[in-house]
């Protein structure tokens, strides 16, 4: 098997993948896809490796901070195309996740230290 970082133009070969799973092709200035090739040079699977903006931490010495916040955070990020982040917040409610339009995944995060 040989594996090699997939050329933006080979994208495309993945995009029904990519709708299968109501999901979309990653934005290729963040991203690289890592392709499994077999004897064959039958794609035999794919890693996308991106960069996610997300928020953290959040620090609030007063309460009635953190709507100002979020809102020029989501403000600023718009007005640089970001289309979406992810936040690791504890201590924020469900309630006040739910208000500020935050969707829970249904995810585990794993780290790896590379250095």
């Amino acid at each position: 098997m040989t594996f090699r970082v997939l050329e933006v133009s080979e994208w495309d070969q993945l995009s029904a993948i990519f709708a299968a799973n109501n999901s979309k092709l990653p934005d290729s200035r963040f991203a690289m896809i890592i392709g499994a090739f077999d004897e064959k040079n039958t794609l035999s699977g794919f890693i996308v490796c991106q960069l996610a903006m997300h928020a953290e931490p959040l620090v609030l010495f007063k309460p009635q901070a953190l709507s100002g916040l979020i809102h020029k955070m989501e403000e600023e990020l718009k007005a640089s195309g970001v289309k979406s982040y992810y936040t690791f917040v504890t201590g924020l409610s469900e309630e006040l996740s739910k208000f500020y339009g935050l969707q829970k995944l249904p995810l585990n995060v794993y780290q790896k230290s590379l250095e």
